[in-house]
């Protein structure tokens, strides 16, 4: 999928000629679109947010689905990750799927952006508030970890940084600050 400058998207194979014309015109929220296998080619789609908040289905076969689910908020920022759909709308944070449901409730509002990190069977979300300069990880059953939030309001992500076996948050600050917090 690419998307164009006017907003829209244009399904291509890997040569760059065009795939598939769709059959409507998306307005997505954001220039990204998530990927949901099917057992084939046509039970697979890409998913994403309108502007007008309704969920966006693309088929590989050119036609587009899009169903209204009560989003209001134009702030709102939608995710998908191990066929869970992650909305996250102003203070809230909705995680529905097989196998995580929750959601969670900030005392303030979070900002536009999340980041999901595969930790084994499930996965942890991290979230951001820029404005308080601190971040949270919140594990499957949408409760905050352990010793968070900390600070940081710039990016973040998990990696082993010094391959001792241990996983270690690496986030950044304004300030130029790179903060390394160990997980385990």
């Amino acid at each position: 999928a690419f998307f164009t400058s006017d907003g829209q998207v244009s399904l291509r194979n890997r040569r760059g000629q065009e795939r598939v014309t769709l059959g409507a015109k998306l307005d997505l929220r954001d220039p990204e679109l998530f990927l949901i296998k099917g057992q084939t080619l046509s039970d697979s789609r890409l998913v994403g947010l309108s502007k007008s908040g309704q969920l966006t289905n693309v088929f590989f076969d050119g036609s587009v689905d899009m169903t209204d689910i009560g989003i209001v908020d134009p702030e709102a920022y939608f995710a998908q990750f191990k066929g869970h759909q992650i909305l996250l709308e102003g203070k809230e944070v909705h995680v529905s799927g097989p196998e995580v449901n929750y959601t969670y409730t900030s005392k303030t509002p979070l900002d536009r952006s999340l980041k999901t990190f595969d930790m084994g069977p499930h996965f942890v979300l991290g979230i951001q508030h820029r404005e308080g300069r601190e971040l949270w990880l919140l594990n499957a059953s949408g409760n905050i970890r352990t010793g968070f939030p900390v600070t940081g309001d710039l990016g973040m992500t998990i990696r082993d940084l010094d391959l001792d076996g241990k996983l270690d948050l690496i986030v950044a600050d304004r300030e130029g600050y790179v903060y390394n917090y160990a997980l385990d």
